[in-house]
């Protein structure tokens, strides 16, 4: 049986290699993840993983496509074993990344059927030949679902309310504000903001979570499947003071997200990593 360990050998497993996709991802979470550009993958049933020693810490985020993607990592050396999400298809397995197999001839094996986000595949990178090109890999949802073209409703296909329907936020999507001003607006408000977010996010009903000066920030859709997973956004003030409000306001109007993202209410983050993630957002296209 193949086994793995991490890179100070504290944490050794063994697996079985029935039923196993072998995939490239390129999603946005994967850069951060492993600190390269993509990740090299076996897909096998949790059943078919044992850890042989050692313990494992864990870490969930939101991923890009409005999912939750937990990473399972050694507390010593910081090695990534695998990851799992909540995403329909890696429902009952686990993403073992190759590079902690131990049998180099397992690599060698590891030749991918699938690419995973190749949207995000840097341009110098060539398609695996013969792999499955997944431009998206998103989790199903109803909102992704085709519409009937025979259903007929009372707003123009708008919805209940009238508005138009929000995909999942993506972390690819433009953040508006300058980064300058983003930090000078965390550094002013950004702990106000963080404590609106993480208790103010309960009702669907709600207009406006929180509003301060030049900036408010509004919730979104909520996202199928997830009650955890609150979108929110970052507008303009009609009565924006500063000079690049103002400027932002003239450009975009009051109407425009100018940061769109995500907050998991059950495991909110801390307010330093909340501020971070922020600040990557600007490295993410």
């Amino acid at each position: 049986m193949p086994t793995g360990t991490c890179f100070c050998g504290d944490v050794k497993y063994e697996f079985s290699q029935d039923q196993m996709q072998k995939a490239i991802c390129h999603c946005l979470s994967c850069r951060k993840i492993t600190g390269s550009t993509y990740t090299t993958n076996f897909i096998i049933p949790e059943s078919n993983f044992t850890l042989t020693s050692g313990s494992l810490r864990d870490c969930t985020r939101p991923h890009e496509c409005g999912m939750d993607l937990s990473v399972f990592f050694c507390g010593g050396c910081g090695s990534t074993i695998y990851k799992k999400a909540t995403g329909d298809m890696f429902k009952g397995v686990i993403v073992l990344l190759v590079g902690t197999v131990d049998n180099a001839e397992g690599v060698e094996k590891a030749v991918p059927d699938r690419e995973f986000y190749v949207k995000h595949r840097g341009d110098w990178l060539q398609p695996v030949q013969g792999a499955v090109q997944d431009a998206a890999s998103k989790p199903t949802s109803k909102r992704e679902q085709p519409r009937n073209p025979n259903q007929h409703d009372d707003n123009n296909g708008r919805g209940p309310t009238g508005d138009p329907p929000e995909p999942p936020p993506l972390l690819n999507k433009p953040v508006l504000i300058p980064k300058k001003e983003l930090k000078k607006l965390l550094d002013s408000k950004g702990r106000e903001m963080y404590e609106r977010l993480k208790n103010g996010l309960t009702s669907n009903r709600q207009r406006t979570v929180w509003s301060g000066g030049n900036h408010r920030i509004d919730p979104a859709h909520s996202i199928q499947g997830n009650s955890n997973l609150k979108p929110w956004n970052l507008h303009v003030q009609r009565e924006a003071a500063s000079t690049t409000s103002r400027d932002l306001k003239d450009k975009f109007g009051t109407h425009a997200k100018l940061i769109w993202d995500v907050f998991n209410i059950a495991n909110p983050p801390s307010f330093q990593e909340w501020c971070s993630r922020l600040l990557s957002l600007y490295n993410s296209f």
